[in-house]
């Protein structure tokens, strides 16, 4: 078996980040949809428009949960207001609520990223 040579290493670094950057969207896609469903379901609700007006919004830097209803931000910001149902605050929580998941999601990917890295470059130590 012959030693690994700085460029053959350094292409398997080189692997690992494109995989990881590769993994991003998703990962990102993933949170964000996580993120919107607990707003929903913790968002008031009286005519759904407000529920209904969540969406994604995606771009190079990955994605956003936004609720565009004209009032969507006075009733996220005034914890004055008592809701039958749901409560202000919604996707502030629901970004609480789930990002110890999320960060689990993201560090198992990860770790299944780092295995197939793992085996090219034992892959490419046994061609030597």
């Amino acid at each position: 078996m012959g030693a690994l040579t700085f460029e053959q290493l350094a292409g398997a670094f080189g692997a690992l980040a494109q995989r990881v950057e590769a993994a991003q969207p998703a990962l990102s896609r993933h949170g964000a949809e996580r993120v919107k469903e607990v707003a929903q379901a913790n968002c008031p609700y009286q005519s759904g428009r407000l529920h209904d007006s969540a969406r994604i919004e995606e771009d190079a830097r990955g994605c956003t949960v936004v609720f565009d209803a004209p009032y969507a931000w006075a009733v996220h910001e005034r914890t004055e207001v008592r809701h039958p149902n749901g409560k202000a605050k919604f996707l502030e929580d629901a970004v609480r609520e789930v990002s110890r998941e999320i960060v689990g999601d993201v560090a198992e990917a990860l770790e299944d990223v780092l295995k197939g890295a793992a085996e090219g470059v034992e892959s490419a130590l046994g061609a030597l």
